[in-house]
């Protein structure tokens, strides 16, 4: 799987949005880039980045005051990165990593919990064909191209196999994978996810 270069959040261009909405009217475009010019007045570009998720993650912020923009930058990278620390196929305290080393994880975080229900949703709205349980499926792959080959047939039937959405529990108290050997991966989510929480701080 290759990951995302970077991951970047722009905060401060809400006038940006605006110009969508008379995309298709171009009588009020020159008179939407004019105000949103004014709007725009005097205020610098901040950035800033952070290593998340396997990448470098970079926000950038407008504001005309730099001390302000850089507490909204921190809060946003500390926002993006306890997702990845919750969330991370590689970090043996998230819980994610947790659930796919023991089948099980208790007390699950609000946040893992949101996500995870959002995921089944989004797997019974395509009807199976998003599914954050294939990881052991992408292991499989992963594990032969490191060989340069690919699985043999009965490698990937049984990869396949443990490869159901249906058989992840997701309960408050909590989640568990119902067969043995069972993986999710999130990184179709976690970080649009952390995108989300970044825009919010």
């Amino acid at each position: 799987m290759k990951r995302r270069t970077v991951l970047t959040a722009s905060l401060g261009l809400g006038a940006l949005a605006g110009l969508a909405l008379v995309g298709s009217r171009p009588d009020s475009l020159a008179a939407s880039l004019t105000k949103g010019s004014k709007a725009l007045a005097g205020l610098v570009l901040h950035s800033g980045s952070g290593l998340a998720f396997g990448t470098t993650v970079t926000i950038k912020v407008l504001h005309d005051d730099p001390l302000i923009a850089e507490a909204a930058i921190q809060d946003a990278l500390r926002e993006v990165r306890k997702i990845d620390a919750l969330m991370s196929l590689y970090q043996e305290h998230s819980q994610v990593f947790q659930l796919n080393r023991r089948g099980v994880v208790e007390a699950p975080d609000s946040h893992l919990l949101y996500v995870l229900e959002f995921a089944q949703q989004l797997s019974m709205l395509t009807a199976g064909a998003f599914d954050i349980t294939v990881q052991p499926l992408w292991q499989t792959f992963s594990l032969a191209s490191s060989r340069a080959t690919l699985p043999a047939p009965d490698e990937i039937a049984a990869a396949k196999s443990l490869v159901n959405w249906r058989r992840l529990e997701v309960h408050q108290q909590q989640v568990r994978l119902q067969t043995a050997g069972m993986g999710i991966t999130l990184n179709g989510v976690a970080q649009g996810y952390a995108v989300d929480l970044a825009l919010e701080a």
